[in-house]
């Protein structure tokens, strides 16, 4: 089975939640069905890459320009239309303007389409009513909808209106796909930071609710490690600065985000959004087994993690209440642990690349084969058509 995956960002040249997730579906359906992944992206500079990433034959075309964060690549159009052409599955990752109109324009083809949307336009009013037909029409024309959790489909002003309810896939990890970090690396790490920080892992953006975690990280007993690159990284340097507990390391590796997650008390998660649709470092925190920090945001964050079992959740930008559960959980290492211990048994009952991998691997046969797409297990054990 040929599937080709299609996103304005891809590993190795970026770093971030919905990279990993990309990453995490191909290794997951070449486990279940012996899918062989190619990924379309756009490059970080003027050239055309080509490589072997280890989870998929990876193609980078340089932006021709870029409006609001959508890169434009006119170079990739045709390679798209023909994997509409050659393809078994198409799989486009939304919201990417350019990917979906050069969708709309090549209709038909051998290939199945299938979209993953991962989260809405927010924050940018006149992009999102100018994007919304778009989106639709193009979802519309797909031969199938997925969604990451049932919450943000009833939520989204996209997804809730599509005439045929979307497919509900979580993401999911495989932990063989991580590293051991040696015991050398580990114990500079330690050397550093000591043990039980509070670490967040992602991309720098916006909307993740960062100046919120830096004031009310003021108020804690420990420090407060932010893992990562991005737009944010200049605003919190400047604050890192000027303070002892704050530490940017800027980006790392796998093997040394793995050995922070040992040395963590929790990961936090403060996003102050609706476009955190999900929260794969939450995934990476219960998987290493560490206590969950997070805000109530109504989208897949909030399954997760679980407040009172597998962490705590606070309100999106109260900086107050999250000092009050780091603090709770600073003072309690006890209590940390046994969330820890929870966060880990749900991730191996809910969350693994393993399941993930069936789950899209159900979807890709079932269109192969001609059907309407049956419903989809979700992380709840309910279904959706």
């Amino acid at each position: 089975m040929k599937v080709v995956h299609v996103f304005k960002t891809a590993m190795p040249f970026t770093q971030g939640g919905l990279e990993e997730s990309i990453r995490q579906i191909c290794l997951g359906t070449r486990a279940e069905l012996g899918a062989t992944c190619r990924v379309l992206t756009v490059a970080p500079d003027r050239r055309r890459h080509e490589l072997d990433a280890g989870y998929a034959a990876v193609t980078a075309y340089p932006a021709a320009l870029s409006v609001s964060t959508c890169p434009v690549a006119p170079g990739m159009r045709p390679a798209l239309w023909r994997a509409f052409a050659e393809a078994d599955i198409v799989h486009l990752h939304a919201p990417w303007p350019f990917a979906e109109m050069a969708a709309l324009l090549r209709p038909g083809g051998r290939a199945r389409r299938v979209v993953t949307y991962h989260a809405d336009i927010v924050n940018r009013d006149g992009l999102a009513r100018a994007y919304r037909p778009l989106i639709t029409r193009m979802l519309a024309g797909c031969d199938a909808v997925v969604a990451t959790s049932e919450p943000y489909i009833d939520s989204s002003p996209v997804l809730s209106r599509l005439p045929q309810r979307p497919h509900a896939i979580p993401l999911g990890i495989d932990p063989a796909s991580y590293p051991e970090p040696d015991p050398e690396r580990l114990a500079a790490w330690e050397a550093y930071l000591g043990r039980g920080f509070f670490l967040f892992l992602g991309v720098l953006r916006y909307y993740k609710g960062l100046e919120v975690l830096a004031a009310a990280s003021r108020h804690v007993p420990a420090t407060t490690v932010i893992v990562g690159d991005g737009p944010e990284r200049p605003r919190l340097a400047g604050l890192a600065r000027e303070r002892g507990d704050l530490v940017l390391t800027g980006y790392l590796s796998d093997a040394d985000k793995m050995a922070l997650l040992q040395l963590a008390r929790a990961v936090v998660l403060p996003s102050i959004q609706r476009a955190e649709a999900f929260g794969m470092s939450l995934l990476e925190g219960a998987m290493a087994g560490r206590a969950l920090v997070s805000t109530a945001l109504g989208t897949a964050t909030d399954r997760v993690n679980r407040h009172g079992e597998t962490g705590l959740v606070v309100p999106p930008g109260d900086a107050n209440a999250l000092a009050g559960a780091m603090q709770r959980l600073a003072a309690e290492p006890e209590r940390a642990a046994a969330f820890g211990r929870a966060a880990r048994a749900r991730f191996d009952a809910l969350y693994t690349g393993r399941a993930m991998g069936a789950a899209y691997g159900r979807l890709y046969r079932t269109l192969l084969a001609g059907r309407t797409a049956a419903p989809t297990e979700t992380a709840t054990g309910t279904t959706t058509g």
